[in-house]
């Protein structure tokens, strides 16, 4: 609970933010504060310190907040703050954000793609520190962007520098997840309003239930398929629903485009595996032996991986 709770505050300092200096709404901060995130921590482990990105990004929401209360003290404008904060988006976003929590509370692994990747990329960097390039961490898809897993990795170091012996979490690999994809919706309900409460719902439920039409699987998956229509349809939808000299919302496309780049490596040829066997060979020895591993697609290779994925 306490990850979950310092994850919406780091959250809740972009919005506030964005509701003090540029009077605009909590929702429409949501992208620019997600790519801020993984951008930092991108940054932070191409220097080696990508533990200490985390310590970075956690100051630096304390310094906005503490910024942002000074200016509205000298300014007096609390009034166009809170209510710039507290929008019909923050209410839907919180309510999300809650249930999410719940429904992915003690959610495990299940796909092989996350077990060959999107969890097993993850896990390596809660443990190392670092990213999956690094020699030591053996992982399979070393050249796949670290995009969704940074913002990944934010919610499993929290949960390490609040409890060091804590075991690596799957369901907030799922929460993550799910909070990265439902922030980039979010602007769309920029011009919603308190008073229309049936159609705030309404709008909520059609924009979260849009992801099932690029795949069925949307909610209960780690695999960025449906991440990056997302991305590239709300990048769209930002362009044509504001104003060409909008800062807000072209930094909001920024961000779209900037994660579409660090979600996927799409300009190569999607699944290429190159040395596959002699990595998980290489990863076998490193973990102590038992019989050869090669992960495919079938029953019994999903539960091999399985019991691979959980050997650390």
């Amino acid at each position: 609970m306490g990850v979950l709770i310092i994850v919406f505050l780091i959250l809740l300092s972009g919005g506030l933010l964005y509701a003090t200096v540029f009077g605009r709404g909590f929702e429409e901060s949501l992208p620019a504060t997600c790519a801020s995130v993984v951008m930092i921590l991108l940054l932070a482990g191409f220097c080696n310190i990508l533990a200490a990105g985390v310590w970075i990004i956690l100051a630096a929401a304390a310094v906005l907040t503490g910024v942002c209360v000074v200016l509205n003290c000298r300014k007096h404008s609390w009034k166009s703050t809170v209510s710039g904060l507290f929008t019909p988006g923050f209410v839907i976003f919180t309510v999300l954000f809650a249930v999410l929590a719940f429904c992915n509370r003690g959610k495990l692994v299940h796909e092989m793609d996350a077990f060959s990747h999107w969890a097993d990329v993850v896990k390596s960097m809660t443990i190392r520190n670092s990213f999956a390039t690094d020699a030591a961490a053996l992982t399979e898809f070393p050249s796949y962007p670290p995009g969704i897993s940074l913002f990944q990795y934010l919610y499993e170091r929290i949960g390490t520098i609040l409890c060091p012996s804590a075991e690596f979490n799957e369901g907030w690999l799922y929460h993550a997840y799910q909070v990265f994809l439902a922030a980039f919706c979010m602007p769309v309900f920029a011009k919603c309003r308190h008073k229309d409460g049936l159609g705030n719902l309404i709008g909520a439920v059609c924009v979260f239930l849009a992801p099932f039409f690029l795949y069925y699987n949307t909610y209960d998956s780690l695999m960025v398929d449906s991440l990056i229509g997302i991305l590239s349809g709300c990048g769209m939808a930002y362009l044509i629903l504001s104003e060409p000299d909008d800062s807000v919302m072209n930094a909001n496309v920024l961000a779209a485009v900037a994660m579409l780049c660090l979600v996927k490596d799409a300009w190569k040829r999607a699944g290429r595996r190159e040395n596959v066997q002699v990595q998980l060979e290489h990863r076998r020895r490193s973990r102590g032996g038992g019989p050869e591993t090669g992960l495919g697609t079938g029953t019994g290779d999903l539960r091999r991986g399985e019991k691979f994925f959980r050997s650390v």
